[in-house]
């Protein structure tokens, strides 16, 4: 029977296995930004030295070339292409999980996911909410002057 128990237990199944796969992405992005800010102080404390004259041009130059083999590897490539063959299911779900959890208006919502998480643009989200609206996934319902974003 179309719509029965079964459906509803493949859905949250489906729904548990994309969170564990966004959980396991946001933990690999999270490394990454933090070896981004490592990166970052790193190179601070190297134009200090600079400043200072601490260094000479070959020191850094090496300094430079060792940081990037260590964090510029096929790994980090890998989490990439991972996240690009997902990445619908990945917004679609974010953007839904947000309708569903807290009374986020739609610029809310958008500030979240592409100002906040960098998930994806303006454009790619805007046309990710307008297919799923249509699909009747979301809707929006105003209360109080101001226009919630809600999962059907």
């Amino acid at each position: 029977m179309i719509g029965g128990d079964s459906d509803r237990g493949k859905i949250a199944e489906a729904f548990s296995k994309i969170k564990e796969d966004m959980a396991k992405l946001n933990q690999e992005v999270y490394a990454l930004k933090l070896d981004q800010k490592k990166l970052v102080e790193e190179n601070l404390t190297l134009k200090k030295q600079i400043l200072g004259n601490v260094l000479d041009k070959t020191t850094i130059s090496e300094v430079v070339k060792e940081t990037l083999k260590h964090h510029v590897s096929n790994n980090n490539h890998a989490i990439l292409k991972k996240f690009n063959k997902k990445r619908k299911s990945i917004l679609n779900t974010r953007i839904s999980s947000l309708a569903m959890q807290q009374k986020l208006t739609l610029p809310e919502i958008k500030e979240i996911v592409v100002d906040q998480e960098s998930l994806c643009s303006k454009a790619t989200f805007y046309r990710y909410v307008d297919k799923m609206k249509s699909q009747g996934l979301i809707d929006s319902v105003k209360i109080n002057e101001l226009d919630i974003v809600v999962r059907t």
